[in-house]
């Protein structure tokens, strides 16, 4: 049987968390959730996680930042934007400091 990745996923907004999630489960991903910065990274703390996903407008921390602390932390996780509010200077901050995978809009 092939490998199973994991995939959290970070945002804020409940309803774009089942959204994501209901769009991955078929995959037969391991989806993880969290609606915060630091419960992601009590998340990754304990779990294996093989890509994050996480929207760039959170209350306590921008993604930019979270996905920044991630490279450093986890630099082999495959880490995503997304976002409803694009901005070329964010998107070249993501792929430039981020070393993001995907900037979604």
């Amino acid at each position: 049987m092939a490998e199973r990745y994991t995939i959290l996923i970070v945002d804020d907004e409940e309803s774009i968390l089942k959204a994501l999630k209901r769009t991955l489960q078929n995959d037969n991903y391991r989806i993880l959730i969290s609606t915060s910065a630091d419960e992601a990274f009590n998340i990754l703390h304990e779990s294996k996680v093989d890509m994050v996903i996480s929207d760039h407008l959170m209350p306590e921390i921008s993604g930019l930042e979270f996905i920044k602390k991630i490279r450093l932390l986890y630099p082999g996780i495959i880490r995503i934007i997304l976002t409803g509010h694009a901005d070329m200077d964010i998107a070249i901050s993501a792929i430039n400091d981020g070393e993001i995978y995907k900037f979604i809009t």
